[in-house]
């Protein structure tokens, strides 16, 4: 085969580093500015802008970004050798992570901070490898409550209480 493939049957599939980055942030741009279009407008004699404005005009932004990034890696593509074990691990735990960080926004309101927190510190910390379970356990509980204490004390802010809201009612 020549040298120049895509493939090589040594080596395996060889990647565009440009469409991998491109593809998906102009998808996540055309996505928020879907999600942007669908705020209310409203209307009044005071408001220049709604509240769609900004949001708009920064998705806009991304997707232009977002295109000639593409149009650059398809121009003049970019092209690395397969990965290895421990990048596939690297990449692999990083993917892990951001979806730790969305299961934890998702289950932030409704379940509450504190066992939201433990829940996700403690998947965070599986993620990376720490294999002190009890170490792992006691940060995980200790680490969410006393931030809890802190901001409901020192800086008088409620969290959401979520599950444990109804616990505390009870007795």
């Amino acid at each position: 085969m020549p040298e120049g493939n895509a493939f090589d049957e040594k080596k395996g599939i060889r990647l565009n580093k440009g469409l991998l980055c491109a593809i998906p942030s102009l998808i996540f741009s055309l996505v928020c500015l879907y999600a942007s279009m669908t705020y209310p407008n409203l209307k009044a004699d005071y408001m220049q802008v709604s509240a769609s404005f900004f949001p708009t005009v920064v998705s806009v932004i991304m997707a232009a970004v977002s295109l000639i990034m593409l149009i650059e890696a398809i121009v003049k593509p970019d092209i690395r050798e397969p990965l290895t074990d421990i990048e596939k691990k690297a990449y692999l735990r990083g993917i892990l992570a951001i979806a730790d960080c969305i299961f934890y926004v998702a289950i932030f309101k409704p379940v509450g901070y504190i066992i939201s927190s433990i829940l996700a510190l403690f998947a965070m910390m599986v993620i990376f490898g720490n294999r002190k379970w009890k170490a792992m356990i006691i940060t995980s509980i200790a680490m969410p409550i006393v931030l809890y204490l802190v901001f409901y004390y020192a800086l008088q802010t409620n969290l959401p209480a979520g599950v444990l809201q109804y616990v505390a009612e009870l007795f």
